[in-house]
């Protein structure tokens, strides 16, 4: 049998230790008891809970209809029945008929009342955190790391005694924290309902760089200065476009600070994220020509009816305008919102694009010796291979290395290529060990099959020229990937050059 008195000093515990209202608790109880009474008797029946916290008791009763004469008595009582509970009542009218407990009803009403409880505590818990954290959705928090979810991709978070997940994707790439270490994440948003967590936090947001800048920077707090727009590649660089509202104050020094302890700052809380200070513009063919900056701009055609830019720029500052694995095209084009194409001089040529010269560089200008020796003499030479191209004389000449054994007879000489090229990766530089030693048994066949051939007069068998060619696409590989390489790593060091 249930027993009242046990019960609601249940309810009261319950309602203590989870931090939720009693009334949370009480509904619940009541929801379990009616669909323990559908499940054990009938689900159509009118069933209503009462709970008496002074008298601590519980009683669940039946309303039925009273009638004439009886159809369905899961619904119905008879008048004659209906007159022994009060006298008073008449046809038509409804009548609260006491249910009484047996004990497997009571065991099946536990059950349901406790499912409902969880259900009905986790929903006030979801309720009580989204309350807690409404009012700091898009604000920094520091959270303790108290360690990561079963699967692995998840940092778990103390945040004001709530749990929070930190997602890898959410993280700087390279970050790595213990437990127990107290980090900053930026709240993204504040959900009412989520299982997992309700709380999502990042580190990787533009915003949180908005936030952090914000910080350093009582310009901003004061709204003398406002920041327009933000890119990012989360621990690689970003870029952010101010305004200044005071003609007494200049927004970039602002933001970069006195030896730029404010910027240092907050790369420091970035993992050394380079942050690039560029001037916000209303028009946006000067915006763009800010934010490409290093990079001159000699042509920017907006195409009508869509949300693309085709950007023209020098020949010899192609891969500064894409950067490092496209880091630099991507910037411009987060920081812009629209989709920018990004072509060479003689590519817009030969592909058509229409060239405007409403950038900041005249063709006389871009074919001067000073422009054109001012872009490549920071260019390295790439050897060994830079002096070769893809023509029949210069495959010849790598044929002729090949024949006279430069890489083929001696190993150090492939030491000495895997040391001198340290960038290329590791399987690719294997592959092409193991194609040399192919190379070399074949070297060899061949020296005992031309000794054969003398010997009976024949003639020596020549290399076939798709045989080569099929040899020196590793070394083009290798070459492209080297050259793509050093510029990338020039093309970083005329980014900091130019904003340092």
């Amino acid at each position: 049998m249930i027993n009242g008195a046990a019960l609601l000093g249940a309810i009261n515990e319950i309602a203590m230790e989870k931090g939720i209202a009693k009334e949370v608790v009480l509904i619940g109880i009541k929801e379990g008891f009616q669909k323990a009474h559908e499940r054990f008797f009938d689900t159509e029946a009118k069933i209503v809970v009462d709970i008496d916290e002074q008298a601590g008791t519980l009683k669940m009763f039946q309303i039925l209809e009273v009638v004439e004469e009886v159809e369905d008595d899961w619904l119905e009582i008879s008048f004659a029945d209906a007159k022994k509970l009060n006298n008073a009542i008449q046809i038509g009218e409804t009548i609260k008929k006491e249910i009484h407990f047996n004990e497997e009803f009571s065991r099946l009403a536990v059950i349901q009342v406790r499912q409902i409880l969880q259900q009905k505590i986790k929903g006030a818990e979801r309720a009580n955190v989204y309350d807690k954290f409404a009012n700091l959705e898009h604000t920094i928090l520091p959270g303790k790391v108290t360690g990561m979810n079963e699967q692995g991709n998840s940092y778990l978070l103390d945040i004001n005694g709530t749990q929070a997940s930190l997602w890898k994707q959410k993280v700087i790439p390279g970050e790595k924290f213990e437990v127990n270490q107290i980090i900053e994440v930026y709240v993204e948003e504040v959900a009412k309902e989520d299982k997992i967590s309700q709380v999502k936090v990042s580190r990787t947001a533009p915003a949180f760089l908005e936030k952090l800048l914000e910080r350093e920077v009582p310009e901003i707090r004061n709204r003398l200065i406002a920041i327009k727009a933000i890119s990012r590649e989360p621990g690689v660089r970003a870029k952010v476009a101010v305004v200044s509202y005071d003609d007494a104050i200049d927004a970039k020094g602002s933001l970069i600070g006195e030896n730029s302890t404010r910027i240092d700052a907050v790369r420091k809380a970035l993992k050394d994220e380079r942050i690039d200070v560029i001037k916000w513009d209303e028009d946006l063919t000067k915006f763009i020509m800010e934010a490409m900056a290093p990079v001159r701009v000699i042509s920017i055609n907006f195409i009508e009816g869509t949300e693309e830019i085709d950007v023209v720029v020098p020949n010899e500052q192609l891969s500064l305008a894409i950067g490092k694995k496209g880091v630099a095209a991507r910037l411009v084009a987060n920081l812009i919102k629209k989709r920018v194409n990004i072509y060479s001089y003689d590519d817009a040529q030969k592909f058509a694009i229409d060239i405007n010269w409403n950038g900041n560089i005249t063709l006389a200008e871009l074919t001067s010796p000073e422009f054109i020796e001012s872009t490549i003499r920071r260019k390295k030479p790439y050897q060994p291979f830079n002096n070769y191209a893809h023509t029949n004389t210069q495959y010849q000449s790598r044929n002729n290395n090949f024949n006279n054994n430069s890489f083929r007879n001696n190993d150090k000489d492939f030491d000495n290529f895997k040391n001198n090229f340290n960038l290329i990766n590791e399987d690719e530089l294997l592959a092409l060990q193991e194609e040399i030693k192919e190379i070399q048994a074949y070297d060899e066949l061949t020296k005992q099959e031309e000794a054969i051939d003398e010997s009976f007069g024949l003639s020596t068998p020549v290399l076939e020229l798709e045989e080569i060619q099929q040899n020196l696409a590793a070394f083009d590989d290798l070459e492209n990937k080297f050259e793509d390489d050093e510029i990338d790593d020039e093309d970083e060091e005329d980014y900091d050059e130019y904003y340092d």
